[in-house]
């Protein structure tokens, strides 16, 4: 959703009732940076678990041409993330690489405040007044993140055995066979021959619209002003993440990936703001604000969680009717 439709709506929503009110109405409009609590990146497998899929070769080792209990059973895997290092009859090794969980700062963003307030009441030096609030903000996130790689063996053992096979048990040469997690004995988990680079990338905009109370204090051309609410916020991002797996050896990579996903949701939450205000004359002024925005319910992607709530600083001009 465009900034402009959102100002243009925003303003239908304000004009009517400044028409109605003429008097007591402040306009301010300014810059606002606007901090993130941050990301929390989900732990993941970039190989494929589950079973290792591949084919099984007969060696034969004392050249007799049969099939002997002393010969050698050779597993290859066929999915190149899960690479064979020595296998045979009696354990498996391939390369696991994965993703581990971890959190991430997101980079501060930049973009407008814009508030309509109307004066409540009106006492000496205190006024209260109902605030309707626009607020923006544009960030752009690069992340590197923490992987590993790590040698699994399985010990096969005697679950391969077949009654169809020759004599020693095993599987048929040739013969596509499965190896699942139930049925196999978890080995030595060894330094891994590989090395995976990953990187992640977040770009949003964020328009949070506000009502509120506010209470003001003024002294002599200063006013002092706090004020809270709830608040309804879009969120319209971005997030594309790339990994790479390379052999240690040089020979290549095991893995390749990228992947990208666009999306707006929508957000509750709660504001509270304090600043100052400086009457330049009896229609304009500037001010300051800092402001903090509460939002419980962070924004789920398929590799991440995105928590919005953070601090804002702001500066603006304002204008009295």
């Amino acid at each position: 959703m465009k900034l402009s439709k959102l100002i243009i709506g925003f303003t239908a929503v304000v004009t009517p009732l400044m028409s109605t009110l003429a008097e007591g109405w402040d306009l301010s409009l300014g810059v606002n940076y606007r901090t993130f609590d941050g990301v929390e990146f989900k732990s993941r497998q970039i190989t494929n678990g589950g079973f290792l899929d591949g084919s099984v070769t007969w060696i034969d080792d004392n050249g007799d041409g049969l099939q002997n209990d002393g010969d050698l059973w050779l597993y290859k895997v066929a999915s190149s993330l899960q690479q064979v290092d020595v296998a045979t009859l009696q354990e498996v090794t391939y390369t696991q690489a994965a993703i581990s969980q971890q959190n991430a700062d997101i980079d501060d963003g930049i973009g407008v405040v814009f508030k309509a307030s109307y004066t409540l009441r009106h006492e000496e030096k205190y006024r209260f007044n109902l605030d309707l609030s626009l607020t923006t903000a544009r960030s752009s996130s690069k992340f590197a993140l923490n992987t590993s790689v790590n040698t699994v063996g399985y010990d096969i053992g005697e679950n391969w055995n077949d009654p169809n096979a020759p004599t020693g048990g095993g599987p048929l040469p040739n013969q596509l066979d499965k190896i699942t997690g139930g049925n196999v004995e978890m080995g030595t988990v060894q330094d891994g021959n590989g090395v995976v680079y990953s990187s992640a990338g977040l770009d949003f905009d964020l328009y949070t619209l506000g009502l509120g109370i506010s209470g003001m204090y003024d002294v002599d051309d200063f006013s002092l002003f706090i004020g809270a609410g709830p608040t309804i916020s879009l969120i319209d991002y971005e997030m594309y993440d790339e990994v790479t797996g390379y052999w240690k050896d040089g020979s290549g990579t095991f893995y390749s990936s990228q992947e990208s996903e666009h999306s707006t949701k929508w957000r509750g939450g709660l504001y509270a703001e304090f600043g100052l205000l400086y009457a330049i004359n009896e229609t304009w002024g500037i001010g300051v604000a800092g402001r903090y925005d509460y939002i419980p319910v962070k924004v789920e992607t398929e590799v991440a969680e995105i928590d919005l709530t953070g601090f804002s600083g702001q500066a603006f001009i304002n204008y009295q009717f």
